[in-house]
């Protein structure tokens, strides 16, 4: 297991390396369940907001931090990207931070029925931009393609609705332009995360379609034209005597 980026600012003699007592505490250790302790979980960002201000700054302002001091429970707080003592940083393959993880840990509470039900969160976030060719690219080990945090933002994180939002929609242009310099108004006007159906997206649903029926069709008439020949083979091989391969 990689040990984690304050193991290494500790043994490298960096700065600013945190021990255990500068997250735990030194005599008054109380155990993550009890409010007052410093890593209880609703404290956990303002613990490690001592050594990293602008990202505790930036995830107060945003829709987990926002919750979270309103004592919702079901927000993530940093342990719950970051992890807890082997916290990795985001160029390391395995880190739950790292361009190829982050859909998979921004799914873990976007995806499940029960809390995308009980906040009304858009359905099929994760399989939406799996279908992309961002997350296609990112599947198979880019990490130059937009992943969540790339549009949404990591830390800051706003609804669309709210005009400073990344995502909002008089700003997709700056945020589209960041990989894609030549994107203008057009160029954002399309669905993001497309989910077709004969009423939203309709053209990509039918042309979707087209191609699967199609498509399947293709290879049903490929496999039947196989099977044919093979049979054809058959009957000749038994009324010359030959093998079917010749």
């Amino acid at each position: 297991m990689h040990p984690g980026v304050h193991w290494l600012a500790l043994v490298m003699g960096k700065p600013g390396g945190p021990t255990c007592r500068d997250c735990h505490g030194s005599h008054n250790v109380l155990p993550p369940k009890n409010p007052r302790s410093s890593v209880y979980r609703d404290t956990v960002p303002k613990t490690c907001g001592r050594c990293h201000p602008d990202e505790y700054s930036d995830y107060r302002e945003s829709v987990h931090g926002v919750a979270l001091a309103k004592g919702n429970a079901d927000v993530p707080v940093c342990a719950d990207c970051h992890g807890e003592h082997p916290v990795q940083g985001p160029n390391e393959p395995g880190s739950p931070v790292s361009p190829l993880q982050v859909p998979e840990t921004c799914s873990r509470c976007h995806e499940p029925l029960g809390l995308r039900g009980r906040y009304g969160l858009p359905p099929a976030r994760y399989e939406t931009y799996r279908s992309s060719y961002h997350g296609i690219a990112n599947w198979f080990g880019s990490v130059a393609v937009a992943e969540c945090a790339s549009c949404h933002g990591a830390h800051r994180i706003l609804p669309s609705s709210d005009p400073r939002s990344s995502i909002n929609r008089a700003n997709l242009p700056e945020t589209c332009g960041k990989c894609h310099p030549d994107a203008g108004e057009h160029f954002t006007q399309g669905s993001v995360h497309v989910l077709p159906s004969p009423r939203r997206d309709v053209g990509v649903f039918w042309v979707r379609t087209f191609y699967r029926v199609f498509v399947a069709g293709l290879i049903i008439v490929f496999c039947l034209y196989i099977a044919l020949d093979m049979a054809a083979r058959v009957r000749r091989a038994h009324e010359t005597g030959t093998s079917a391969h010749d």
